[in-house]
């Protein structure tokens, strides 16, 4: 509970209770380009990145978590599948990976930056 209540994102307690489970069962069960797309999102941070990840980082970065035959078995849109896949919230939470979206008044980046799950980070 102490957890909870010092990472719980804007008070949101109930919903990181519910969520950090299901954050660890989406990792541990995603096929295998989402979960390339995580550990890539998270060995970057655990380097010094940012938490405003770029697209091109991580699926460069992507490609070295897969083995020979995962990435021959990948479709021409696995980069978008995988994405759509950890960008799915769950639970009242964000997904493993999610888009930053600029708010009203802000600079749009040149590509999307994607942000990692807090738990993700800590628990990776």
């Amino acid at each position: 509970m102490a957890e909870a209540l010092q990472h719980a994102e804007q008070g949101q307690v109930t919903q990181y209770l519910a969520g950090v489970p299901a954050l660890i069962e989406r990792y541990r069960t995603a096929p295998p380009a989402a979960k390339a797309l995580i550990e890539a999102a998270t060995d970057a941070r655990r380097l010094g990145h940012g938490p405003a990840l770029p697209l091109a980082l991580l699926e460069a970065a992507a490609e070295g978590y897969l083995t020979d035959t995962q990435w021959d078995l990948l479709e021409d849109d696995w980069l978008e599948q995988a994405l759509a896949h950890v960008a799915r919230p769950l639970r009242g939470t964000r997904g493993p990976l999610t888009r930053i979206r600029p708010r009203h008044g802000q600079a749009s980046p040149a590509q999307p930056h994607y942000r990692l799950a807090d738990y993700l980070e800590q628990h990776g």
